[in-house]
Formats: C-alpha cells, structure tokens, sequence
C-alpha cells in the first residue's frame, strides 16, 4: 500500500512540467520517503516558442492569457483566455491520477486563485498551506502573494 502524499504540482508562467520537474529537485529529495510528486504541463503554448528548437526552453506553457496571447500579473483586465480549458485538463488530470493530498502551484500557477477566479472559490475549505513568497519573481508581486495568502506568513524562518 502507498502511504506517500502525492502532489499535484503545477508550473509557472513560461515554464512547462519537465522544467519544473528540474526545479523541484531538492525539494522533492528531500521529501523521497513522504511524497510522491506528480507535474502536469499547462496545455496552451505561448506563441513564438511552439518550435524553432529543441529543449524546455521551447516548450513554454501557460494557464491562461490576460492578452490575446500574453500574459502579465500586472495587466489590468477581466480577460482569462484559455482558463477554462486548463481547469479541464487539470480536472481531468485529477480524475486520472488522483486523489492529490497537496497542490504545488508556483507563480501563475498558484495565481489562479486571484480575484479574476474568484467565482471558482465560493465554497470554502480549511486546509493548511505553506506559501513561499520569492523576493525576485516577477510575475507574480510580493503584495500578490500576501493577498492570497489567507495564513501566517513566515519570513526568514520567523512567522509574522
């Protein structure tokens, strides 16, 4: 019998899952006993990185478009182009592979949860969660993150 949790972890903003697959190395040695990781690749390339080359660096994936075929946390807009079919796959996902007992969402793919998505979220759930805020991404601001993060910040091994 797996008694590991298993993660659902989603990528970020230009990134796909193989890359953050790579990206959670040490995260996910350190956690081999515990956790089993699963990564799933958002299904919407950005334009200009669909071919031309090989590598993760020519797989660029988002969840959802806040412009025709860009995306910026920053953009004002109630647009979310293509959101609805990463819901779909993710969904799908989870019926194929689950049930998950985390999710690891980074950047864009933790910001689903914004006030845009808001109506997703009606029903509220009390779970526990960590939220890594980075001082350098610059996708997804600071202040972002503290809006989302409904819990106890910990900062530099302190919590606030």
């Amino acid at each position: 019998m797996n008694t590991k949790f298993k993660i659902l972890c989603l990528h970020g903003y230009r990134q796909n899952a193989v890359k953050f697959k790579s990206q959670t190395g040490a995260l996910r040695k350190n956690l081999r006993h515990e956790a089993e990781f699963f990564f799933l690749s958002a299904p919407h390339r950005i334009p200009g990185f669909e071919s031309g080359g090989e590598g993760d660096d020519y797989d660029q994936r988002a969840w959802w478009f806040t412009k025709e075929n860009s995306f910026s946390s920053r953009d004002v807009t109630d647009l979310d182009k293509g959101l609805e079919e990463s819901l779909d796959l993710v969904k799908k996902y989870f019926d194929e592979n689950g049930p998950f007992d985390a999710l690891l969402g980074f950047s864009q793919g933790f910001k689903s949860r914004c006030t845009l998505h808001s109506h997703y979220y009606d029903e509220k759930i009390h779970i526990n969660s960590l939220h890594v805020i980075g001082e350098t991404d610059e996708i997804i601001s600071n202040d972002m993150s503290y809006d989302l993060a409904n819990v106890d910040i910990m900062w530099q091994g302190k919590v606030i």
